[in-house]
């Protein structure tokens, strides 16, 4: 038979665990949180298979390689060149609009005093802005020049062919080469205008 002093004892023990938390009635090891169990290189590799992506998802860490990236980069490169394609065109329109209106400057002057200055305009905006480039502008300038002339170039054959040669409706010819001038201009501009030498 356990003493009377044995059993007080006991009852003590347990009331004393009956008033401990959960965490507290558990050993020091079981306190211990999932990941403070492990070691630092096994945390570690949890923590990078925890890491958030971009948007937040769990498990998406996305590295400037990533195609998604990439893609979504590329999307918003288009945008910027669409606004400074829209803004080119504006500033052409715009001085050519004004020299005759205001200045009475002749028709075909003043729409070539737009185009160069849309020419800068455009020059200024896809190197600062659409594809941030980090070549000077001695090797830029007279890249993007090239370009321009090759463009202005394809234009006049696109029409030639389409309209003169083919008689094709003008509107037709114009529109094909509306979008066929812009696509082959940031094709070239982005892989070796804006590179730096």
């Amino acid at each position: 038979m356990p003493s009377a002093d044995g059993v007080v004892r006991a009852r003590s023990r347990r009331r004393a665990g009956e008033r401990r938390g959960p965490d507290e009635r558990r050993g020091p090891d079981e306190r211990r949180g999932p990941d403070e169990r492990r070691g630092p290189d096994e945390r570690r590799g949890l923590d990078e298979r925890r890491g958030l992506g971009q948007r937040g998802r769990p498990g998406e860490r996305r590295q400037p390689g990533d195609p998604v990236n990439d893609r979504r980069a590329g999307v918003r490169r288009l945008i910027r060149y669409a606004v400074s394609g829209g803004l080119s065109a504006f500033t052409h329109f715009g001085t050519g609009l004004v020299a005759v209106s205001v200045w009475r400057f002749d028709p075909v002057v003043a729409s070539g005093l737009g185009f160069a200055l849309s020419i800068l305009v455009s020059y200024a905006l896809q190197h600062a802005w659409v594809f941030r480039s980090a070549a000077v502008h001695g090797v830029a300038a007279p890249r993007f020049l090239a370009v321009t002339v090759a463009a202005f170039a394809l234009n006049t054959a696109v029409l030639f062919v389409g309209a003169e040669l083919l008689d094709g409706p003008y509107a037709l010819v114009q529109a094909v080469a509306i979008v066929l001038i812009p696509i082959l201009n940031y094709t070239i501009n982005s892989r070796w205008t804006f590179t730096p030498a």
